[in-house]
């Protein structure tokens, strides 16, 4: 994705900011100053910053007190709010535009003056996330997203997981009272499911930049609390699900595909088959979102996570690799013979040639929709036989003038 040049003089004024940046600390003292000061260091861009303060104990209070830069304002909880008390510091935004930054991250010089431009410059989206990288050395820091950042590929992957991380989010504030900000009945995927909502209004997108550095945290909430994510992350990803087919899905068929594409080891692998069926329809309902190109990516994106479900050995029921390969012909023939070929051109392209005529006369019936008869399949076989032997033999036969000349 190429980005906009950044501006290089400060848009907006100290009375009306461009971007208004909300953090939540709660007993993070430590970390709090780091990203505290990484926001009012941003370059390039008018901003104000809202500190949210969950009933902290452990002198974030005193830390904030010595802070006299008037773009800061700091919200006091006398309880906590737990993971939506950004919720109050919306009514006091005046920004454009609406920024998070969690307090044991960094936003680095540029990110926000970059992901504004970007939107100003796409009216059509609601908002864009960024890559980032770890901050800590020995941390591994793996992308949200892989595969580009173009908004149909955003909404692809919110089916399976939360793929902007929190801290390097932007969005228009005018989003916030179409979806009512953090949902109060959520905990662990709060994020998450802000996200799926702030899609169904104005696309998002993810720059290909890495703008936030960000500190791993480990929770402590054990085997329970575990659970209880998962489930809030899974019923997240069917409520999107849903809204993409526009239909209801049956639970167990949702948590099977949502499984699979998150290489994870089904519940009930028996309704494998019934979710591969809902995975090319959710494929082909995100792929009509974008122009051919990324209708295109969506379908590779999906076929290499089904493939890769497979190469791992997880439980698939009556599913098998070539189910596989027949439901993502019936998507994307073209991709699927591609790749058949490009891996075998270099080694061996006899072979390769032959495995693409194989796979083609074999789910000839499913791309098609009818089934070829058994002379009918070994008439193009003999055709394609024919015309390999003719193809290469030409090639060997060239060949020998100077192999005779060497000798």
């Amino acid at each position: 994705m190429r980005l906009p040049p950044t501006p290089p003089l400060t848009r907006g004024t100290p009375a009306e900011p461009l971007v208004s940046v909300i953090i939540v600390s709660e007993n993070d003292a430590p970390h709090l100053p780091g990203a505290v000061y990484s926001v009012l260091g941003q370059q390039g861009v008018s901003l104000e910053l809202v500190v949210v303060d969950n009933a902290s104990t452990d002198g974030t209070r005193d830390f904030l007190a010595t802070i006299l830069d008037p773009r800061l304002k700091v919200v006091l909880h006398p309880t906590n709010e737990g993971p939506q008390a950004a919720n109050s510091a919306f009514p006091l935004l005046r920004g454009r535009y609406v920024a998070f930054l969690d307090t044991h991250d960094i936003a680095l010089p540029l990110r926000l003056a970059t992901q504004t431009a970007y939107l100003e410059s796409h009216p059509d989206l609601g908002g864009c996330g960024s890559l980032s990288q770890a901050l800590e050395e020995g941390e591994s820091e793996e992308p949200m997203l892989r595969g580009g950042g173009d908004s149909a590929v955003v909404t692809w992957a919110l089916g399976w997981r939360h793929c902007i991380r929190n801290s390097t989010l932007v969005f228009r504030r005018e989003l916030i009272g179409a979806v009512g900000g953090y949902n109060r009945n959520l905990g662990p995927a709060q994020g998450y499911d802000l996200i799926s909502r702030l899609t169904r209004i104005k696309p998002l997108a993810v720059l290909d930049e890495v703008l936030v550095l960000c500190r791993e945290t480990r929770g402590s909430g054990g085997l329970r609390g575990r659970e209880c994510q998962r489930a809030e992350i899974h019923a997240t990803a069917r409520a999107h699900l849903g809204y993409v087919l526009d239909r209801d899905v049956a639970p167990e068929i949702a948590e099977t595909a949502i499984a699979m594409m998150g290489l994870e080891a089904p519940a009930t692998p028996e309704h494998c088959r019934a979710a591969l069926d809902v995975i090319a329809e959710y494929t082909t309902a995100c792929s009509r979102w974008q122009p051919a190109l990324c209708a295109d990516q969506i379908r590779q994106l999906t076929y290499a996570r089904l493939l890769q479900f497979v190469r791992q050995g997880l439980p698939a029921g009556e599913v098998t690799r070539w189910d596989i390969e027949r439901q993502m012909l019936q998507l994307h023939p073209r991709g699927v013979l591609g790749r058949i070929w490009r891996r075998g051109r270099d080694s061996a392209p006899l072979i390769a040639t032959a495995a693409v005529t194989v796979a083609a006369v074999r789910n000839l019936g499913a791309i098609l929709g009818w089934t070829p008869t058994l002379q009918l399949a070994g008439a193009l076989l003999w055709v394609a036989s024919i015309t390999i032997l003719a193809i290469y033999s030409g090639r060997l036969l060239a060949r020998i003038p100077r192999w005779a000349k060497a000798t």
